[in-house]
């Protein structure tokens, strides 16, 4: 039973490190996310957390 426990966890490790590891980006894609969550960071500074209506204004937004 150690020894299935021992594999399963080698396992996993191995599939999270090249997870990790094999990730190539693609420098269109990564302007693409950086200019959605800018875009997010500008209409989010537009609403007022202290307001009673801030659920519904980031909804709005």
């Amino acid at each position: 039973m150690k020894t299935v426990n021992y594999l399963l966890v080698i396992f996993m490790l191995g599939v999270f490190f090249s997870a990790c590891t094999s990730s190539k980006s693609d420098p269109t894609d990564e302007s693409k996310v950086r200019g959605g969550v800018e875009g997010f960071g500008q209409r989010l500074k537009l609403v007022s957390v202290l307001s009673p209506s801030a659920a519904e204004d980031m909804k709005a937004q």
